[in-house]
This record gives C-alpha cells, sequence and structure tokens, in this order.
C-alpha cells in the first residue's frame, strides 16, 4: 500500500504504522569516492610540513652547531638557530611541492579511470526525452536505480533460472565469482527504442567489483545490458516484487526468485510491471 494508505492503519488488522519507519524510502545508492579526505586536507599538510621542517631545522642546527666549533659561543648558537631556521624552511617547502605532485598524480589517476565514463554525460537527457512519451513520471534517479538492482539480483542470485528479472538466453556465468558491485556513478544509453509493444533499450554500466583469490581484488568493469519492459507499464511507486500479485490467482508471492506463482502455477510476466534484463555481457 502507499503512505497515504497506511494513515489510517492496515486494512486488515487495523496495526497503525510509526510513519518515520516506513519514510522516505531509498530506491538506490551509490557512492563516488574522493581522490583525498577535502576536510582534513589542509589540517594534514599543515602537520606534515611543521613536523617536517622542525625535524630538518633542528637537525642542520645541531650539525652546525657541532661543525662550528672554533666560533665563540655567542656566535655559534645564534648561527645555528639561522642555519637550521633557513634550511627547515626550505625543507618544508619541498615537502609542500612533493606532496602536491602526489596529490597531482592522484587526480590524473583517478581522471584516467573515469575517462571511458564521459561518454554517458548525455544518457540522462537522452532517456529522459526517449521516455517522456510514454511515461510522464518517469525519473532518471528510479531508472538508475533500477538498472543497478537488476545487476545485482542476477549477481547474487543463485540459481538463475528462477530469476524473474532475468529474462536472457545467455551464460552469466562469469558473475558467479563476483563478491560485491560498486557503481562508479554512470550508465551510458547506446541505443533506446520501441520495438512492437516494447520499450528496448541498450546501454553500459560503470561497475567497481570486488573478487576473493588469494586476496580481495576490485576492477573497473563495464557491463553491456539490455533492458526491455512493455509500453503499457504504469509506474507505481509502490510496486516492489517482493510482494508481486499474480493476475491469475491474486496471490502474493517474492517475484524476484520465483518465475511461476507458487500457488496456481502462471508465469509472472515482469515485464508488464517493470524492467527486466534480456541480455547481459561484460566487457
Amino acid at each position: 500500500m502507499t503512505a497515504e494508505e497506511a494513515r489510517d492503519g492496515c486494512p486488515y488488522c487495523g496495526t497503525h504504522f510509526e510513519m518515520e519507519e516506513v519514510y522516505p524510502c531509498a530506491v538506490s545508492y551509490y557512492t563516488v569516492p574522493s581522490i583525498v579526505e577535502r576536510g582534513t586536507l589542509m589540517e594534514n599538510i599543515k602537520k606534515e610540513l611543521m613536523i617536517s621542517g622542525v625535524l630538518c631545522g633542528l637537525a642542520v642546527a645541531v650539525i652546525c652547531f657541532i661543525a662550528w666549533n672554533e666560533l665563540p659561543l655567542l656566535y655559534r648558537i645564534p648561527a645555528a638557530l639561522f642555519m637550521g631556521t633557513l634550511y627547515g624552511g626550505v625543507f618544508a617547502f619541498c615537502w609542500y611541492m612533493i606532496r602536491s605532485l602526489i596529490l597531482l598524480g592522484k587526480v590524473f589517476f583517478v581522471a584516467g579511470r573515469s575517462f571511458s565514463m564521459l561518454k554517458g554525460l548525455n544518457s540522462r537527457k537522452k532517456m529522459t526525452e526517449f521516455m517522456q512519451v510514454y511515461d510522464p513520471f518517469f525519473s532518471y534517479e528510479a531508472f538508475e536505480g533500477r538498472i543497478l538492482s537488476l545487476l545485482r539480483s542476477a549477481a547474487f542470485e543463485n540459481d538463475r533460472d528462477f530469476l524473474a528479472v532475468w529474462e536472457g538466453d545467455g551464460d552469466l556465468s562469469f558473475l558467479d565469482t563476483v563478491l560485491d558491485m560498486q557503481y562508479r556513478g554512470a550508465l551510458y544509453i547506446r541505443r533506446c527504442e520501441k520495438n512492437g509493444e516494447m520499450l528496448r533499450v541498450e546501454g553500459t554500466a560503470f561497475m567497481t567489483d570486488t573478487y576473493a583469490g588469494r586476496s580481495f581484488k576490485e576492477i573497473d568493469e563495464q557491463f553491456r545490458f539490455i533492458a526491455e519492459k512493455e509500453i503499457s507499464a504504469d509506474y507505481n511507486p509502490a510496486f516492489t516484487l517482493l510482494r508481486a500479485s499474480c493476475e491469475g490467482c491474486g496471490g502474493s508471492f517474492d517475484a524476484v526468485h520465483q518465475k511461476c506463482c507458487p500457488y496456481c502455477g502462471r508465469k509472472y510476466e515482469l515485464k508488464k510491471k517493470d524492467w527486466v534484463l534480456t541480455d547481459l555481457k561484460r566487457r
């Protein structure tokens, strides 16, 4: 039911819900890793400069104080302190330049990893303009979350023969060793078209996947997918596969892991409700 319907309690038993427990709901989320922790970057650099400058200055001051043992103590101490301060400042500046070069290297490294994602910059506009004709309530964020959900369902399901969100005939065994899938923040919509009574979208999802061997390993990968749904499928924010309703007998069941109704055996046509995967390959 919707949140508005639940406001007066469950229609079956009258139980009232605490609204903060059911609203808002997150349909999807992803994290974008930062190159550095910006909040503490300058504080850390200041500490590093101070420590490196002081240590270098003390070392130079001690060396000069010992080396200039022929000078009177009255001149040797100020001279050693002056040289320590001078070289400490120079060393701190050099350390600052080294830290800047390291940070610049990280920027170029991350930029290089993300270069292939630039082709997805126009995907939001392309997909939104296409879907507005068939669904005036279309949300690209919701579609993005749906694609991620489909990919993760296909990757982490033990028996894909009963997976309702997968209607392809390809071999998905390449997903068997994936431990975790993290979205990198970009989809590339290659093609979106109307094919008879179906809407068909071809695209690429940019992910970082975790594999386990002798050690855990993260790999940047691209998944080429084809997703389809019927044109008549209306957007319903309350729809969930976990409580799908059979059109034959009206029974409620988990359609994520069951393609057919467990009560009457009728096949559940998810395409009539939402997007499903019909093809999936790893690049």
